[in-house]
């Protein structure tokens, strides 16, 4: 069954000062409150959360059958530049995936020029990581979110973006998926706490050329702990994976490279014939790792 999708709007007033304030290595009683009764109404229904100031609405899905007081993942899906949330909800899949294995989605919303995210910036009210935060915080004002299963992906700058949350919000996400959004060298990070990475990109992108496992996955794996060295093997006629092993704290370090893939969410963007489901792949990824 399909779910009702709900419009976050951001306006003044915020979720309060923890959304904005909190530093992102989990507060104390944390641990306490994940395992308190969840108090949060968990049906499929609209409604409209105020965020932050002065930027735009949010989608949100949130499944339909969800059980009263059931605590279910969470997937943060950032657009692409020249895109907006509801072009990525329709291009990735997610809303789809969400409806069959319950689990939550947010969709949040740039506000720049041509849908661009930008990182690293000032720390300010309207900052992309606040608004991630604020993502994070308004998500469990809907449905009952388990904060132990907070997943980042986008795609190409929201790529990028998904990036930079892997480095600045370790303490409250336990893995990020960016898809087509290489970089040519690390961002500058500080990590609260390994996390783990799937990568997923094309080798024909003609917009953000292919690095696959150069000094950017390898110095991902590093920063986790991993073992210098990949494993490799097949998944199908187009698609190799590449495991680093070993990482500290269970995490996982892997990256999907799809040959003759453009710039696009898997399918699209090819080659012809591609059966990898982009969101399905990120999905299992995903549900595969222990809770934080």
């Amino acid at each position: 069954m399909r779910a009702a999708v709900l419009l976050v709007a951001l306006a003044a007033g915020g979720c309060g000062g923890s959304v904005t304030h909190h530093p992102d290595h989990d507060p104390p009683g944390a641990r306490a409150r994940a395992i308190e009764p969840c108090a949060a109404t968990t049906r499929a229904r609209d409604v409209r959360l105020r965020v932050l100031a002065g930027t735009p609405d949010m989608v949100v899905d949130v499944p339909a059958g969800l059980r009263a007081g059931h605590r279910v993942p969470l997937v943060l899906g950032l657009h692409g530049a020249g895109q907006d949330a509801r072009g990525f909800e329709g291009e990735s899949n997610f809303t789809q995936v969400a409806d069959e294995h319950r689990f939550l989605v947010v969709y949040p919303q740039s506000w720049r020029p041509r849908g661009f995210w930008k990182y690293p910036e000032a720390d300010n009210p309207r900052s992309g990581l606040r608004l991630l935060r604020a993502a994070i915080a308004g998500a469990a004002r809907v449905a009952c979110v388990d904060r132990g299963r907070v997943l980042v992906t986008g795609i190409s700058s929201g790529g990028r973006m998904t990036y930079a949350a892997g480095c600045e919000l370790a303490g409250r996400i336990l893995a990020i998926a960016p898809v087509s959004g290489g970089t040519r060298r690390l961002p500058p990070c500080r990590q609260a706490r390994p996390i783990s990475v799937l990568d997923l990109h094309g080798t024909s992108d003609p917009i953000v050329s292919y690095r696959g496992v150069g000094p950017v996955m390898a110095g991902w794996a590093r920063r986790q702990g991993c073992r210098a060295a990949a494993r490799t093997r097949t998944v199908t006629r187009y698609v190799t994976r590449l495991d680093w092993p070993r990482c500290r704290g269970g995490v996982r370090v892997a990256h999907l490279r799809v040959q003759g893939g453009g710039h696009g969410w898997p399918p699209l963007g090819g080659p012809p014939g591609i059966t990898l489901d982009g969101a399905e792949a990120i999905w299992r990824f995903f549900a595969a790792l222990p809770s934080r």
